[in-house]
């Protein structure tokens, strides 16, 4: 440290950090059981969908945590909680729709590790303080992290848009089936 000021502040820094963990820990450990109650749900879906919810849920548990870390920053704690909330919805659409979970693989195998990534890089910009270049990846991330949210809706409408097809062609076939039998 620098100066006695700066190791004070870095040790009030750490004892809010620890007391928010301890805080929410109870959070966390809910949300563990969710994912278990989660997977003993999804035995019976296709092993491709299993695996995909499984990792899918381990990245939701994750940006959890990360939120949890990350206590001082109200705008980004929010972007977090949407991050996690629309994840929870794609991964909800594939319980839905095990089909769906082919869509996924370049969510899976890139956006998401790349978000972890980014979100690590947030925590260690935050470790780093309040110099330029920790100000500048931290500002970076949090635009970043505007994009992946639009773009993670953008992946789970046209996962929805493809059953919206499959219900206009069944509403489509019905009404021609009940004209054909003067019901309609």
């Amino acid at each position: 440290m620098l100066s006695d000021r700066a190791y004070k502040e870095y040790l009030d820094i750490e004892a809010k950090r620890s007391a928010y963990e301890a805080e929410h820990a109870e959070e966390i450990e809910a949300a563990r059981q969710e994912a278990m109650k989660l997977e003993e749900s999804d035995l019976a879906l296709p092993e491709d969908a299993r695996e995909i919810l499984k990792e899918g849920q381990a990245y939701i548990l994750k940006v959890r945590e990360y939120n949890d870390k990350i206590p001082d920053t109200e705008v980004m704690s929010d972007k977090l909680y949407q991050l996690e909330n629309i994840m929870k919805r794609i991964f909800n659409q594939v319980r839905s729709v095990p089909s769906s979970s082919r869509e996924l693989r370049r969510f899976m195998n890139y956006y998401l590790p790349t978000t972890d990534k980014l979100l690590g890089a947030y925590i260690d910009a935050q470790k780093a303080g309040d110099g330029e270049n920790s100000k500048k990846t931290r500002l970076e991330i949090e635009k970043a992290l505007d994009m992946i949210n639009s773009a993670f809706e953008q992946l789970l409408d046209r996962m929805f848009e493809t059953r919206a097809w499959d219900v206009s062609s069944d509403i489509s076939v019905m009404q021609t089936m009940m004209a054909q039998d003067g019901l309609a």
